[in-house]
């Protein structure tokens, strides 16, 4: 999975309070932590943060750091979390939409569905949402 280090730009990380992105994919998490900043396997704390803030403005920017969050959650093949990334895939949609890029999520959808067939939970809770 590659670094989410070129997502956001330099003035849109500095105009954020709280958690900050430094270089390229490492956070600065305003209590003195530096950690990497990579969704790898879960969510990201910062790049969480900072996707929320761009949704406004810049909603596939989110969308990128969303897909890839969700993707990580399935990943980890845990039926439990199955619900956690359709919540993403559920955002996702509604940001691609609102951007006028639907066909953002339907390659995110068909990848899913086609990538992981086997995982039955996770097709029946997209199911449930008419996907």
């Amino acid at each position: 999975m590659n670094s989410l280090g070129e997502v956001f730009d330099a003035a849109t990380v500095a105009s954020l309070a709280g958690p900050r992105v430094l270089g390229r994919g490492t956070a600065y998490f305003g209590d003195g932590r530096v950690e990497p900043a990579e969704v790898r396997g879960g969510r990201s704390e910062a790049w969480m943060t900072l996707a929320r803030a761009r949704e406004p403005d810049c909603p596939m920017d989110a969308v990128a750091v969303y897909e890839q969050a969700a993707l990580a959650i399935i990943a980890r093949k845990d039926a439990k979390q199955y619900q956690s990334a359709v919540d993403l895939m559920v955002r996702i949609c509604r940001l691609a939409e609102s951007a006028g890029k639907p066909e953002r999520f339907a390659a995110l959808l068909d990848r899913t569905r086609t990538e992981h067939r086997p995982k039955r939970k996770l097709q029946s809770i997209l199911d449930a949402q008419g996907w």
